[in-house]
């Protein structure tokens, strides 16, 4: 052992302080208090010792809503199974949530013009089907309609409709849902068609 190990050594077993430190931080503390730089270096510890490593989140930004886009694409939720909103038994309604979206912004956008429909088919539709398949029954919503039907989520506006089928009922044990917009110039965006079972639990 030399000289200097035995000094660090002694001195290790004399001072708190140096007895508490890591063995690799026991040389640069004893030079720091021989040089009159301790109090710095201390300082520097302890602020190493408080820092947090974890990095800030950043805050999401929300960007404002243009003044004027286009309704590029829509997509349509339903609930797995039929209702029954009235008083007899058995299935008379479903739910259903519409978003249209919009290339020029990232969340889902109010529809400002055009028409929007639900359009219900009586069985299972494939979407290439939908188009050559007349409908069981239409509901089509104006822009002043679609305002009573407006909420607004975490992701963006969502529509949400619980059509009645009234006396056209379906006779197959499942429907077949699909959402249709037509814009002003009347080109129209169809929704993938999505199942509903007509099981009333």
């Amino acid at each position: 052992m030399t000289y200097s190990d035995r000094l660090l050594q002694s001195e290790v077993a004399s001072d708190p302080i140096l007895n508490g430190a890591p063995s690799s931080w026991r040389p640069w503390v004893l030079a720091a208090r021989c040089l009159g730089l301790f109090p710095v270096l201390f300082l520097l510890l302890l602020l190493g010792c408080v820092s947090d490593p974890t990095p800030l989140k950043k805050k999401p930004v929300n960007l404002p809503l243009p003044s004027r886009y286009s309704i590029d694409e829509l997509h349509l939720l339903t609930m797995p199974a039929a209702l029954n909103l009235d008083q007899t038994s058995g299935p008379d309604a479903f739910a259903v949530k519409v978003y249209a979206g919009s290339l020029s912004y990232p969340k889902p956008v109010p529809i400002r013009e055009g028409t929007l429909e639900i359009l219900m088919f009586d069985g299972v539709l494939k979407s290439g089907e939908t188009a050559s398949v007349k409908p069981l029954k239409i509901w089509q919503y104006t822009v002043a309609e679609l305002k009573a039907h407006a909420f607004n989520t975490s992701i963006g506006i969502c529509y949400q409709f619980t059509p009645q089928w009234g006396t056209n009922a379906p006779q197959q044990d499942r429907i077949t849902i699909v959402g249709r917009y037509f814009s002003p110039s009347n080109a129209q965006i169809v929704t993938v068609p999505s199942t509903v079972e007509m099981n009333v639990k």
